[in-house]
């Protein structure tokens, strides 16, 4: 009887029987035992479920029925064995350890928002991850490639790269690691950078960069890929093509008698024809669209 009894049970266990069979299939002594514990498993997942309590009440229910010992062992089974479903349904619906994102091109524009709605802004070719799951209680983020970030006040907020480590109680800044340089801005509020064994603190307006291992000025509110601009300032004419051959996916060969340094900006938004004949008239040269994406630069001069 008892072996039947345990298959009967463990078969509800599994949902291959619902609750209204299983009163048929038993007793109505051994269902009206036994009932009430096993009409927590129907309303799974139960988060306010409690293992201890069903545990004790368990306990003086044996010392009040000692005659059925082997009612008192499945009800501890069935109590564990709920308490182990809820696990594994907590496991399964919780949210996975670690986020990671990374620039997207098709998206114009790549901010993520992060558990606490600090935003993250991703430059071009940047990743950053975290720990979703302890995020309460650890704000710490892993970078690749540069991000612009607004940090909601509160706890700690780290973000770390391979080269250094930038900590803020809430502000807004810049993080760049690309090519060995490891730079920070700081656009309000204040930052601790940790490079290379020195601790350096930056105050709104102020920057750091690892070239220099020195603090300098910045004049801009946002930095130029949050503000979908890029700005220049008497840049030789050669380092600008070769940017916006990059960002825009062309190819541009300069004709010129000399070196032309370019002072001004465009906007991302801008097509790769509006640009270019901005550069063009700015540094007071002439340009021709050999195809769809292949434009040739040369002196005013040239016939």
């Amino acid at each position: 009887m008892e072996d039947r009894n345990i298959a009967i049970v463990h078969q509800f266990l599994n949902r291959e029987i619902d609750l209204d069979e299983l009163k048929q299939r038993l007793s109505e002594e051994d269902f009206d035992y036994w009932k009430s514990t096993l009409q927590l498993v129907d309303e799974l997942p139960k988060p306010t479920f409690n293992a201890e309590q069903e545990y004790a009440l368990l306990l003086d229910k044996k010392k009040s029925k000692r005659q059925n010992p082997w009612r008192y062992k499945l009800a501890i089974a069935a109590v564990f064995l709920i308490f182990s479903s809820l696990l594994v349904v907590n496991y399964f619906t919780t949210e996975p350890e670690f986020a990671t994102y990374s620039y997207q091109s098709d998206l114009k524009e790549n901010i993520i928002i992060l558990p606490d709605s600090s935003k993250v802004w991703l430059n071009k070719g940047a990743t950053i991850s975290y720990n979703a799951a302890d995020w309460a209680s650890h704000r710490e983020i892993q970078l690749q490639g540069e991000a612009y970030f607004d940090v909601k006040k509160g706890q700690r907020f780290t973000v770390h790269s391979k080269l250094g480590s930038v900590t803020v109680l809430g502000t807004t800044f810049t993080v760049s690691e690309r090519k060995a340089i490891f730079s920070v801005a700081c656009y309000t509020g204040k930052v601790a950078v940790t490079h290379a064994g020195n601790d350096v603190i930056l105050e709104a307006k102020e920057a750091y960069s690892s070239e220099s291992n020195e603090v300098s000025q910045i004049s801009n509110l946002l930095p130029d890929f949050v503000r979908k601009w890029t700005l220049y300032e008497k840049t030789p004419l050669t380092v600008v093509t070769q940017e916006l051959e990059q960002k825009k996916q062309i190819k541009i060969t300069l004709q010129l008698d000399k070196e032309y340094l370019f002072t001004g900006g465009y906007s991302y938004d801008m097509t790769a024809d509006e640009i270019v004949a901005l550069i063009s008239q700015s540094l007071g040269v002439r340009y021709k669209k050999i195809d769809s994406n292949h434009y040739e630069m040369y002196s005013s001069s040239t016939p």
